[in-house]
């Protein structure tokens, strides 16, 4: 944006070439600064919000800055030149105090991006309404809307609730929801639960808030982060495959039920390997991803990386995860051959029942044998899956009733 924009123009141009020639006269520099106390600062390479504050630090000893320059016949910005600077000084400061906040902030929250962001838009309106209609203002909110429309616009195609359902479950950032966006995220969350009323149902609302926040302290803005996961995650996959296998089992289909905690991270924790690759692929915090039983099934760490998947392509595999990848293939072989994931000389994969919801907790270790499929468990996660598959619908009923 201001590489396109401001850059090329030959108001901003000008101010440079005036910096450049303050700085290179010591006098003039003496000058200034005996009269205004403060020097002109000139762009950093390293610092974007620079090239802000180096607009913003001239704007405000311009009248200065020209009485000196002029003096020694130094061509100055023209009026024109001033008014495009102070737009874009008005319109992009916002820009440099939320960096500045988030460069003072531990701990970066989806519900914190949202304050931000709705924090730009306003700035943004609120120029457009006191001043004349400006290129670089429109240039500047297409570029936002292009960017931002899929989480911050309810009316575009693409638009993805979970800013607005993460704003309203965080305790600390909740009350900077408008109006209209908070219905959205109960719209949203009703959605979620598969309600077909039109009405909007508190009540469901405040059971999944409560179910989902971490009492000790509702705070805690790393346990907000891991409550909403958990949110998604049961809503989204736990409920509804727990809720499959067992209606399967029901009609007498012969049904086994696994679950992935292969976590690619684990190992590569190592400040001894050369990992530095692999972390933005697998970040500690994801733990075992919900797409990571294909990287396994399809046999990923075993692949050319020319054959990988770009994102994939620069991973650096190591033999744990070869072990795990022709482990976790094998026993899905074993299915599509006889219809039962059980390895040879092995059995202790029991099938899903109706009453006893036997699963295949899948999560190979170093050293462990590839002769089992992992550890037999039962109830998967059966608080939650309740939560979702029985509790929620009977509120509903008992709304309706």
């Amino acid at each position: 944006m201001f590489k396109k924009h401001v850059i090329p123009n030959a108001g901003y141009s000008r101010m440079i070439r005036l910096i450049n020639q303050f700085r290179k006269s010591t006098i003039a520099k003496q000058d200034l600064h005996q009269a205004t106390g403060k020097y002109l600062v000139g762009v950093s390479s390293t610092r974007w919000a620079s090239q802000i504050i180096v607009i913003q630090t001239y704007l405000e000893l311009q009248l200065d800055v020209h009485v000196i320059a002029m003096a020694r016949e130094w061509v100055v910005p023209s009026r024109t030149d001033i008014e495009f600077l102070q737009q874009v000084s008005c319109l992009l400061k916002i820009f440099v105090e939320v960096l500045r906040r988030i460069q003072t902030v531990k701990e970066i929250s989806i519900s914190l991006c949202y304050g931000y962001l709705r924090a730009i838009y306003k700035s943004i309106e609120k120029f457009e309404a006191h001043n004349l209609p400006s290129p670089f203002a429109n240039s500047l909110r297409n570029m936002l809307n292009k960017r931002f429309d899929c989480i911050m616009n309810p009316s575009a195609i693409d638009f993805d609730p979970v800013v607005f359902i993460a704003t309203a479950l965080d305790p600390n950032h909740a009350f900077r929801l408008s109006d209209s966006d908070y219905k959205v995220a109960v719209c949203a969350l009703q959605n979620l639960i598969r309600m077909d009323e039109s009405i909007v149902l508190e009540a469901e609302t405040i059971a999944i808030e409560s179910f989902y926040t971490f009492w000790p302290d509702p705070a805690d803005v790393w346990k907000i982060r891991e409550k909403f996961i958990e949110l998604i995650t049961d809503a989204y996959y736990t409920a509804p495959i727990v809720q499959s296998a067992h209606l399967h089992s029901l009609t007498g289909s012969r049904t086994f039920l696994y679950v992935n905690n292969y976590n690619f991270s684990h190992h590569r924790q190592n400040p001894h390997e050369n990992i530095k690759t692999n972390k933005a692929v697998f970040p500690d915090w994801v733990g075992s991803c919900h797409e990571c039983d294909l990287y396994l099934l399809f046999g990923f760490p075993f692949m050319p990386k020319e054959l990988l998947p770009k994102p994939f392509s620069s991973v650096q595999w190591f033999d744990m995860d070869r072990n795990a990848s022709q482990l976790f293939s094998s026993f899905f072989r074993q299915f599509l051959k006889f219809g039962d994931p059980n390895l040879p000389y092995d059995g202790a994969w029991a099938a899903h029942q109706p009453r006893e919801h036997w699963y295949m907790d899948f999560n190979y270790t170093n050293m462990a044998s590839l002769k089992t499929p992992g550890v037999l468990k039962r109830d998967y996660h059966f608080h939650e899956v309740a939560f979702w598959n029985n509790y929620i619908p009977q509120v509903d009923f008992s709304l309706n009733d």
